[in-house]
């Protein structure tokens, strides 16, 4: 067969693959990590852009209609909402009947 050599080297010397090792692994898992942080807030950036457009689409003039018309419900009177403002002197106080978990009446 063959022979076996061994030479006894400084630690010196030994050391820098080890260094390189360390510094690669520590870039991987930075990188990984930055990617995961950033897919996140990408994530809940999107959510709040979706929840904030339907909040405001429902608090938009009109959405209180639910696009509905006399027809659809027999019986269930429509009121234009200048209707309603006028009658109730716009919704002030004095007018107010009581106050339930939904708001004042």
């Amino acid at each position: 067969g063959g022979e076996l050599l061994s030479i006894r080297l400084a630690s010196s010397e030994l050391g820098g693959n080890k260094r390189k090792k360390t510094l690669f692994t520590a870039g991987i898992v930075s990188l990984s990590l930055f990617v995961i942080l950033g897919s996140a807030a990408f994530g809940l950036w999107r959510y709040r852009v979706k929840h904030n457009a339907i909040a405001s689409k429902a608090a938009s003039p009109g959405a209180w209609r639910n696009d509905l018309t006399p027809q659809d419900v027999p019986g269930l009177d429509f009121f234009e909402m200048n209707t309603i403002e006028t009658a109730t002197n716009n919704f002030s106080v004095s007018n107010k009947l009581g106050q339930g978990g939904f708001g004042s009446v």
